[in-house]
């Protein structure tokens, strides 16, 4: 009966893990959407730019020319260091992963967390779990 009931505790304990972690990364996911919704203009300049660039580039002018002419198109676009910047952050999420968002999520959840990990670790006191 003890270890029915024990069993039926790590179970259930079991489930709650993995109801937060569902929790996790569904807002995560959530986030990663509202900050693509949120950099769409941001993007939109960053291709802007690039596709400008890519025009002074085939063009027939000089090298000099060329270099000051996208030295000019990159101070329209906030600067050289802006537009790097940007890209930098656009690229930390290129492939959609909602986990760089999910640390503030999984703060607001650590004290539920935690006592999930302290009740394991009395289960575990008691009889060492093997992995």
């Amino acid at each position: 009966m003890i270890r029915q009931v024990r069993g039926q505790v790590l179970d259930d304990l079991t489930q709650m893990l993995l109801k937060l972690v569902r929790k996790i990364e569904s807002k995560s996911a959530d986030r990663l959407q509202e900050w693509y919704a949120a950099r769409h203009h941001q993007t939109d300049s960053l291709v802007r730019a690039f596709h400008e660039s890519l025009i002074v580039h085939d063009g027939v002018d000089k090298p000099a020319r060329k270099v000051a002419r996208l030295e000019a198109l990159f101070s329209q676009h906030g600067g050289r260091e802006r537009l790097k910047e940007s890209c930098a952050e656009h690229l930390r999420h290129e492939k959609q992963t909602w986990r760089p968002f999910a640390l503030p999520v999984f703060e607001r959840l650590r004290s539920t967390l935690l006592r999930v990990a302290v009740c394991c670790r009395c289960k575990q006191r008691r009889r060492p779990v093997t992995c």
